[in-house]
């Protein structure tokens, strides 16, 4: 209700569950900025909660990884927070640039994938327009 500067008024030990603040409270890319005015995202404060999800998200991931680097993550959350590498991936990106807090990863030391259901029509449209942003696996459900 308060945009982001209600986050100054929580409790420090709520603070520390969230990313750095200040966070970007905008999208960090123009192709994420037109997908969140696409589906009718307007609000300043709406779009700064939903990149403040993207950035919680994409800062805990790399937080768990910088303490078990042999491990990996999968993370399961709205198509919409990964889809086109926007998002999350925007944040993990800006988090591991060179002066980031995170050590430097390279797009292809991850892998984003979505699933989404789809009717078996729109399935064979988006297949002969080829409108998959990368791989596809294709499974059946009863």
């Amino acid at each position: 209700r308060n945009g982001p500067a209600a986050l100054d008024e929580l409790p420090p030990d709520d603070v520390s569950r969230l990313p750095p603040l200040p966070y970007p409270d905008k999208p960090l890319s123009p192709a994420y900025a037109e997908r969140l005015r696409l589906v009718g995202l307007k609000s300043a404060n709406i779009i700064a909660a939903q990149c403040l999800w993207d950035a919680a998200m994409a800062h805990s991931c790399l937080d768990f990884l910088r303490g078990a680097p042999q491990d990996a993550i999968m993370l399961v959350c709205g198509s919409f927070h990964v889809q086109h590498f926007l998002g999350i991936v925007d944040h993990v990106e800006r988090y591991t640039e060179s002066d980031g807090p995170f050590e430097a990863l390279e797009r292809d030391e991850f892998r984003v994938v979505v699933c989404v259901p789809l009717d078996e029509a729109t399935f064979l449209d988006h297949r002969r327009a080829n409108r998959w942003d990368d791989k596809i696996l294709e499974t059946f459900a009863d």
